[in-house]
């Protein structure tokens, strides 16, 4: 990690993101598609050839099939011409891809970043490793919006035909003849780039695919955000919620199939989101403190399915090798730590949750064990499926279940701290792979007492367990937008919306007493949609579909769709197209055991649309008795492969100190809540709305 990117995050997110979109205006881009990581060029000054190759082929494995390296300019990091030289060569020797990304907290629209950025094209963008797409060698940025037009001077003075998409704002790349397209660095839940609750939705997406109108765009993923630097002009201090957003946005990314990807990142471990190994020739920035010790390497394993459908242009991942992953942060959000440095901003975002991602090909039980808390059993079926059970501190322990044997049992890499140093919001991530081994089978006989209770499923969704809702959903065209907030807050009406993930319900915001209704000629199966989305706050003019829905003109009686699992409230914030959203957890009308709390975000494992399927079951209520029968089967049994890093990091290199004369310069008068640069082009990102707007103020009847 650079030392630091000055504005590295301080401008990841700018544009709107918070709010859920009207996403039928995210259509699916054909063609092949390349899947890319942002790799850190700034901590590499030791590195080796081994160290190239150690990384080069740890993202071949998962499908990657090129490195954005982001580099500042060589007056800041001197070792760059020797680095790239290096990775460019040991790429070639792998058939492996590289292309430049900019980093504009370091370059400036002026004539001697234009010459520097022109060598260095002049030298890469012809080389066998470079990346090309349309036959033009790729090239993007960290922000840098104020270059502008220096890209025409550049791309006349480069003998290679290049595709320039800068890490611009929508409104900046809207009729820019000077780029090819853009990428977007809007890869986490925020409003205004502050933290908030989420969920991360394709906002950005629609504004970015809008303004391009038809031009390339590079969609960004990530799985995480935490940072955590004090330096004596300012600190870097915050998180964005993280905690089920790799799975929700790869599962958007499969939805959106953009020609381009970029995993963001690969190597930054300042700010916690790499899924690349914790390679030992990094400098290290003091981001040891958290990243030390905590690997993310199972995110690869997590990711490789995904990357594989992406490139297909499947709508969900095919399973074909099983595995257990797991993820969970360190200590308890609200404990007080012993730490000069404040909590993170953000940090009440974060939830006390235990994620585990199974990855099957036939249905199991999955059972976690979070500390002194009672064991929870989850039904999960084929697919990767992402389920969640509350923390407790002490120790993490995971078993997957089939046909009454244990084909995985284990603890997770570290203990849940009751006590803490320092404030650490990073995710430790292991995994578990079923082997051929020795089961013990542990059959209980039972006295019975039978109560029979009928449940409709859907074939492309997980099995709901008991004291558990909806609590994410998707639609197709018009309803993909109202069906992801709809369903995420618990309505998610069969028939017009898919639940994709049942568990712990989310709070929706408090009912406003308006029951919007939808357009003239619109379908009955906006009714209820309609109705509970502007009852909850997301109807005025500016809301995201109010191409789709309208208040009526007059009062009326508030009446909220119902479902029959669950009564929930929440409390939203919405301006200029951005939304805050606060999420805390509501009682289910259920009856439900503390043990059953669980929250699975769930992907189909078949690549065709989900149809629905009516099936039957029946649920027995039941008492035990004391007698067990024990018996050994050969089966499988779990192998850990949970990974820690324990690689002594390097003492900070001498960039440290030109880092913080830089940064005091770029971001002058910057708080982690209100991140500003010198960039004089930030504006807020707005999603455009289908013309021209089909509302009706017109009420219609409240759906039952």
């Amino acid at each position: 990690m650079k030392l630091l990117r000055v504005a590295a995050v301080l401008l990841c997110a700018y544009g709107t993101h918070s709010l859920p979109t009207n996403t039928g205006l995210v259509e699916r881009q054909s063609g092949s598609k390349i899947a890319t990581a942002h790799f850190m060029l700034g901590i590499t000054g030791g590195y080796t050839a081994a160290n190239w190759q150690e990384d080069i082929n740890a993202a071949k494995a998962i499908g990657i099939d090129a490195f954005a390296l982001n580099i500042a300019r060589v007056a800041v990091d001197a070792f760059t011409p020797t680095q790239l030289a290096l990775a460019y060569s040991e790429a070639q020797s792998l058939n492996f891809k590289l292309y430049i990304s900019f980093d504009f907290a370091w370059f400036a629209p002026d004539s001697s970043s234009v010459s520097e950025i022109v060598g260095i094209l002049q030298t890469y963008a012809a080389h066998p490793a470079a990346l090309k797409h349309n036959n033009k060698a790729v090239v993007t940025t960290f922000i840098g919006d104020g270059f502008g037009n220096n890209w025409n001077t550049v791309r006349s003075q480069v003998s290679t035909s290049l595709e320039i998409l800068p890490n611009w704002q929508p409104p900046n790349v809207q009729n820019n003849a000077a780029v090819d397209g853009a990428f977007s660095w809007v890869a986490w839940p925020n409003s205004n780039n502050n933290p908030i609750a989420g969920p991360m939705t394709t906002a950005s997406d629609t504004a970015y695919l809008s303004a391009l109108a038809g031009k390339v765009y590079m969609a960004p993923v990530s799985p995480w955000f935490f940072t955590h630097f004090d330096f004596s002009s300012w600190q870097k201090n915050w998180i964005f919620a993280s905690d089920d957003l790799y799975v929700t946005r790869w599962n958007q990314i499969l939805s959106i199939a953009p020609p381009l990807i970029q995993i963001v990142t690969w190597n930054d471990f300042g700010e916690s989101s790499y899924i690349g190994p914790y390679n030992a020739g990094h400098s290290d920035d003091g981001s040891s403190q958290w990243a030390a010790g905590f690997p993310h390497d199972a995110w690869r394993t997590l990711s490789k399915p995904y990357i594989t459908a992406y490139k297909a242009g499947a709508s969900s991942p095919t399973v074909t090798e099983e595995k257990l992953v797991y993820w969970y942060r360190p200590h308890p959000k609200g404990l007080t730590c012993s730490d000069p440095l404040a909590k993170p901003t953000g940090w009440d975002f974060a939830q006390d949750k235990i994620f585990v991602a199974t990855l099957l090909t036939s249905p199991a039980q999955l059972i976690v064990k979070s500390g002194s808390n009672s064991e929870v059993t989850i039904n999960v079926g084929a697919g990767i499926v992402l389920s969640s059970v509350d923390m407790a501190t002490g120790t993490q322990s995971f078993k997957l279940r089939r046909n009454n044997c244990d084909i995985i049992s284990g603890n997770g890499g570290i203990q849940v701290a009751s006590t803490c140093a320092r404030y650490n919001f990073n995710a430790y991530v292991g995994e578990f792979t079923p082997s051929t081994g020795t089961c013990t089978t542990t059959t209980t006989t039972r006295s019975t007492t039978t109560t029979t209770r009928s449940t409709t499923t859907t074939t492309a969704s997980p099995t709901p367990t008991p004291a558990s809702v909806c609590n994410h959903g998707e639609g197709d065209g018009n309803f993909m937008g109202l069906c992801d907030f709809s369903c995420y807050f618990g309505y998610c009406p069969s028939g017009v919306c898919r639940c994709t993930s049942w568990g712990a319900p989310n709070t929706p915001p408090p009912t406003t007493g308006q029951n919007g209704v939808p357009l003239p000629g619109l379908g009955d199966g906006y009714l209820g949609l309609c109705s509970f989305a502007c009852n909850h706050g997301y109807c005025p003019p500016t809301a995201w579909f109010s191409d789709l829905c309208t208040p009526p003109t007059s009062s009326s009686t508030t009446t909220v769709p119902s479902t029959s699992s669950t009564t929930t409230t929440t409390t939203t914030t919405t301006s200029t197209s951005q939304t805050t959203e606060s999420q805390t957890t509501t009682s289910s009308a259920r009856t439900t055991v503390a043990s059953t709390k669980t929250t699975t975000v769930t992907s189909s494992p078949t690549t065709t649309p989900a149809t629905t399927k009516k099936t039957t079951s029946s649920q027995k209520t039941t008492t035990t008795s004391k007698k067990t029968i024990v018996t050994t089967t050969t089966s499988k049994k779990a192998t850990t492969t949970s990974k820690k890093a324990t690689t002594t990091p390097k003492k900070t290199t001498t960039r440290s100190t030109t880092t913080k004369k830089k940064t005091t310069t770029t971001r002058k008068s910057t708080t982690p809540t209100t991140r500003k640069t010198t960039t004089k082009t930030k504006s807020k990102t707005t999603t455009t709305k289908k013309s021209p707007t089909p509302c009706t103020s017109k009420p219609k009847p409240t759906p039952k």
